[in-house]
């Protein structure tokens, strides 16, 4: 019950700040909106690709209360296609979201560890590069037993292994037998995850919702990537103290999510410097409290 009551109370003030960011950023609003001559050259074919699919439910790569997410290959290119869900007003507030979240990539372009957006195509769909590697919820660190050492450390052997439980829901399945997705030490990858965070704060953009893991990618390349800003908070010029806090609370969300997965909620196994970094709201603490979850 905790959990829906702040899931709702997040999913209506994410909808006043998707309308002040459009407000007090118009340009996110505009019909001007620049898109790579390879993706234009191919608009018309592209657009009539994702009616399509829609209409069929093919292509889809997930689904989400904010709307349907599609994955595009060909003409070497492989693109995920966000489309808003719905109709009538809730299309609409929808739709208001999926602008937000194009105007946070606005800002992050050429952060690492966030993919690469390529527009609003026909101001309707949310074009962006496709992250090559596992979903952070499907992997598993293993364990390994150090030399001259009796207790088990959990330190990553070098390497994340597949899961293999959520293919169906359309994620890329092994990239083949015998073959794992590269992952340095485990520490390091949380250290890089940690910067890509504070990297996007740095631009005015908080995420909101890395408690979810699905969220999290561990990329081919070993590296970590942050995906789907659908919940985002933007910080907004001037005075705008309820879009301000919005943020601020974005962040606090963000960190903390970090410090959970990094422990995996075993927050007694914390270093004090990451203790440090836990931030909790009056209501997060209140409901941590009567849950009797630690605060540290």
């Amino acid at each position: 019950m905790c959990n829906f009551i702040v899931s709702l109370l997040i999913g209506k003030l994410s909808v006043v700040q998707s309308r002040l960011s459009c407000r007090y950023y118009p340009q996110a609003m505009t019909d001007h909106i620049q898109i790579p001559a390879t993706i234009a050259a191919r608009a018309d074919d592209l657009l009539r690709w994702i009616e399509s699919s829609l209409a069929s439910g093919k292509n889809i790569l997930a689904t989400s209360n904010q709307g349907t997410v599609l994955l595009f290959e060909g003409d070497g290119l492989k693109l995920v296609i966000k489309s808003a869900m719905g109709r009538g007003a809730i299309r609409k507030a929808r739709q208001a979201t999926l602008k937000r979240e194009y105007l946070a990539y606005r800002r992050l372009q050429g952060v690492e560890g966030v993919p690469a957006c390529h527009g609003m195509l026909a101001q309707r769909f949310l074009l962006m590069d496709f992250i090559d590697g596992v979903p952070y919820r499907q992997a598993s660190w293993q364990e390994k037993v150090r030399e001259g050492e009796r207790r088990r450390d959990r330190e990553p052997v070098e390497r994340l292994a597949w899961a293999t439980g959520n293919r169906s829901r359309g994620w890329p399945g092994p990239p083949g037998i015998g073959q794992e997705a590269g992952l340095g030490h485990r520490d390091s990858w949380f250290a890089a995850l940690l910067k890509i965070i504070q990297s996007f704060h740095a631009r005015g953009v908080s995420h909101g919702d890395l408690k979810s893991k699905s969220n999290l990618i561990a990329g081919h390349d070993g590296n970590p990537y942050v995906i789907d800003f659908g919940t985002t908070f933007v910080h907004g010029e001037g005075f705008h103290p309820l879009n301000n806090y919005l943020f601020e609370y974005g962040k606090r969300l963000d960190i903390n999510a970090w410090v959970k997965h990094k422990y995996h909620g075993r927050y007694k196994d914390a270093s004090d410097e990451d203790v440090k970094l836990l931030n909790y709201s009056r209501l997060e603490y209140v409901i941590r409290k009567v849950r009797g979850r630690p605060m540290h």
